[in-house]
């Protein structure tokens, strides 16, 4: 992010040159001063370059081909007329046939936002519909219209891309994205497509859109009783937005009233994505959550269900977490969490009025007890 302070001296030493070059100084002068050998600008006065190109439109067929995305990185062109707007574009795809990739340094595409206006829609048409358009100039347009006016006249095109594989996954994404910034209301649409992902019509190898549409639609269109019918196991190849948002988000958007829905869902599916990073991390995040809110009150075969449930095959880290978070909830009931296998403590398994509610997998483990003990080498309180 640029500091402030910088934005402020930059803008205001180009303020002082567009003063200056509407006394006597020839705008030749100063673009050869800002300007290396190769003609580019050079990069300690680029913010400069690009704030006086923006104050000084008359010069704009002059000064944008020279650097139009530090212009539009740099400067603030939601002031320019249309016409100006459409020239940077068209510089952009100049510049992306000599650096196709010149988008990928810039964190800030924010700044593409003031790109987007209604005279440009038939533009911005035009290049998203082009097939031998440049992947990185579709991705501009896609940035000005998910961070500029609403345009929704372009929701069909933005909906097009993201259905269409050909396109690179990080355009279908961002394209999802654009399309439920300028069409909100259009939520069915977005389950809908969903849907065709999840049966194949749509194809989403690697889960981009899988992940985006999740979080999406969860948990107001998409119920806890509901999601796990959707979870797949994770791309092997890829960590992205899918495997963050099951590993880390879901849990979190699932709020204490519906956390047991969604376990008795996990429960109900069968789902065993064994070796599967996400799928354990979740589960085991899910339980966790369980615990600390019913662990004091929830009935003793269920509470058993919770804790049997598959979540990361023979690696024991995973399960290991919360087996922590249930000997911490439940002190008294001494639970001990090792690969699945539940087991208990003397104290607990010996009160008669829990021992006649326990199932038989647990009386089972009654008389084991001492076996596996000796196994773990942990000792019973």
């Amino acid at each position: 992010r640029m500091p402030l302070h910088r934005t402020v001296a930059e803008f205001l030493a180009a303020s002082y040159l567009k003063n200056r070059i509407s006394s006597d100084l020839p705008i030749g002068r100063v673009k050869s001063i800002m300007t290396g050998f190769d003609g580019g600008t050079l990069s300690d006065l680029r913010g400069v370059y690009a704030w006086l190109s923006c104050l000084t439109p008359q010069f704009a067929a002059s000064l944008i081909p020279v650097d139009p995305l530090g212009i539009i990185l740099y400067g603030d062109v939601s002031p320019l007329a249309p016409s100006t707007k459409k020239l940077l574009l068209t510089n952009l795809q100049s510049l992306a046939k000599r650096h196709p990739w010149f988008l990928h340094s810039s964190r800030n595409t924010v700044s593409f936002g003031a790109l987007a206006c209604p005279e440009l829609v038939s533009h911005f048409r035009d290049i998203l519909a082009n097939p031998d358009e440049s992947p990185t100039v579709k991705n501009c347009v896609i940035e000005a219209i998910q961070n500029g006016t609403p345009l929704p006249e372009l929701a069909d095109d933005l909906m097009a891309i993201a259905r269409d594989s050909q396109n690179v996954g990080y355009i279908r994404h961002d394209a999802l994205l654009a399309y439920y910034k300028v069409v909100p209301e259009k939520i069915s649409e977005l389950r809908n497509l969903l849907d065709e992902i999840h049966t194949g019509v749509v194809s989403d190898n690697d889960l981009y859109l899988r992940g985006e549409l999740l979080r999406i639609l969860y948990p107001q269109e998409l119920s806890p009783a509901k999601i796990v019918s959707y979870i797949i196991a994770d791309n092997p190849h890829l960590i992205g937005g899918y495997t963050y948002f099951l590993s880390h988000e879901l849990v979190d958007l699932t709020s204490d009233i519906d956390i047991p829905t969604l376990i008795e869902s996990v429960i109900q599916s069968g789902k065993r994505l064994q070796q599967d990073y996400s799928w354990g991390h979740f589960v085991g995040g899910l339980v966790a959550k369980g615990l600390s809110v019913y662990g004091e009150t929830i009935e003793i075969a269920r509470l058993y269900e919770w804790l049997t449930i598959k979540t990361f095959g023979l690696h024991q880290k995973n399960n290991c977490i919360n087996a922590t978070a249930a000997i911490l909830v439940l002190p008294d009931m001494g639970f001990i969490w090792f690969s699945g296998l539940v087991m208990t403590s003397k104290k607990f398994l010996n009160h008669q009025a829990i021992s006649n509610r326990l199932p038989q997998q647990l009386r089972w483990k009654k008389k084991s007890e001492k076996h596996f003990l000796t196994r773990l080498k942990i000792k019973s309180k």
